[in-house]
């Protein structure tokens, strides 16, 4: 997290957790958007509450992260962790079908965020013998030979598990279940009852992030949620 060193810098002590089964992280990877079953919200919790009964800390928590870390910041926001004060959620949608991911199949976005965002960690954790083990070499391979081999794939439920080691399950998981809303934070706002500060660029999660505002404004669980 590139923020680390200047909030650490303005005096906050830093955090930073991998979900379980990511990097530094061990148990198994239960991605989100793909379906409800995740730990994360318990583990946001945990997280939240063990940070506050450091030696060095106040008891004053508050989150931040983008896209996936804002996902994480509204699944453990739900369960009002006693020591949590403010969340930074960025770029993050209200429901899945305000984005491309959810309500038609978005085959190109999905299939490229399976294969390239969190197969290669996968590979890496396996020790896989083949194929790449970062983001940054699975894009340029999709950007210069792949793309095309799995877009036109079919049928897109017997893509094969090497191209996407650890993620089969959950891409045959979604292409079954795409229309549903996993994350279901609209319904969420009234169980809220700490201040976010809602951001994101101009090309992202726009829709998301108004609707995350007006609806703690409106549904917040307490006055100080719609601030």
């Amino acid at each position: 997290m590139e923020k680390a060193p200047k909030l650490a810098e303005r005096g906050y002590v830093v955090v930073l957790q991998d979900v379980r089964g990511r990097f530094a992280s061990d148990g198994e990877f239960k991605p989100g958007f793909y379906s409800s079953d995740t730990c994360d919200a318990d583990d946001g919790y945990d997280t939240v509450e063990w940070a506050a009964a450091l030696p060095w800390s106040n008891g004053s928590v508050g989150t931040i992260g983008g896209s996936y870390a804002g996902w994480t910041q509204w699944e453990l926001a739900k369960t009002r962790p006693p020591h949590l004060e403010a969340m930074l959620p960025q770029a993050i949608c209200a429901d899945l079908l305000d984005r491309e991911m959810g309500g038609v199949l978005s085959l190109g976005r999905v299939l490229w965020w399976t294969m390239n965002t969190f197969a290669p960690e996968e590979r890496r954790r396996q020790n896989l013998p083949y194929g790449p083990y970062t983001e940054d070499h699975a894009v340029a391979l999709w950007a210069s030979k792949e793309r095309s081999k799995w877009l036109w794939y079919l049928p897109l439920m017997e893509i094969p598990d090497y191209a996407m080691p650890g993620m089969g399950k959950h891409w045959r998981r979604w292409l079954q279940d795409h229309t549903t809303d996993h994350l279901g934070f609209e319904k969420a706002h009234p169980q809220v009852d700490v201040p976010a500060l809602h951001t994101t660029g101009w090309y992202d999660q726009q829709i998301g992030t108004i609707k995350n505002f007006t609806g703690m404004v409106k549904n917040g669980m307490t006055a100080h949620t719609g601030r």
